[in-house]
């Protein structure tokens, strides 16, 4: 079904709550801008690897589809815990991103 024909009084639900939020509230504000993000890095990723870019992290050339790949992956578990499912990110993970972002601001 594709519509209900109830409205939605302009509010929507998370994950793991009855509750319902409105639509213009700081929480739907981030996971929507966070959605915009990850739709504006997969054309990024498919682009960069057409045209086969690489990106240096400590000595090591790395596709930077791959790179962009990662990230995106970081900001869906970012977003799973706004939305309210616990997930969490590895230091790992966290470090990696450090990374990222050091060689970005060179």
């Amino acid at each position: 079904m594709l519509y209900t024909r109830k409205g939605d009084g302009g509010t929507t639900k998370t994950f793991g709550s009855n509750e319902r939020i409105s639509k213009s509230s700081a929480k739907a504000e981030a996971l929507g801008a966070l959605d915009e993000i990850n739709s504006f890095l997969g054309i990024v990723k498919v682009l960069s690897k057409q045209y086969g870019y690489t990106i240096e992290i400590n000595n090591t050339a790395i596709a930077f589809d791959s790179i962009v790949h990662d990230v995106q992956e970081t900001l869906f578990i970012i977003q799973a815990e706004v939305a309210g499912f616990p997930k969490g990110l590895a230091e790992e993970k966290i470090t990696h991103i450090e990374n990222i972002i050091d060689t970005a601001e060179k």
